[in-house]
């Protein structure tokens, strides 16, 4: 049986630089997929595009990041027992 890791002993954001993971990342998708970024975007029935990728620069600018309790689920404005 194999032991699970210690995730505490693993350094937090070892590694390359961000954006070298990120022009990493990128390079690959093209080399594996042969097409570019955009034509790897899928769309939803509303014709909105689905990147295939999104970071945190993405939600730069947008006004509305927290969803009400409501759209949580039913549980958080339920009394409990009902």
């Amino acid at each position: 049986m194999s032991k699970m890791p210690r995730f505490e002993n693993i350094p937090w954001n070892s590694g390359p630089e961000a954006g070298n993971r990120l022009a990493d990342w990128r390079a690959g998708a093209m080399a594996q997929s042969g097409r570019s970024l955009d034509q790897l975007a899928s769309y939803t029935p509303e014709q909105i595009p689905i990147q295939p990728l999104y970071t945190s620069a993405d939600l730069e600018g947008l006004e509305h990041r927290e969803f009400p309790a409501i759209m949580l689920g039913w549980r958080l404005t339920v009394p409990y027992g009902r």
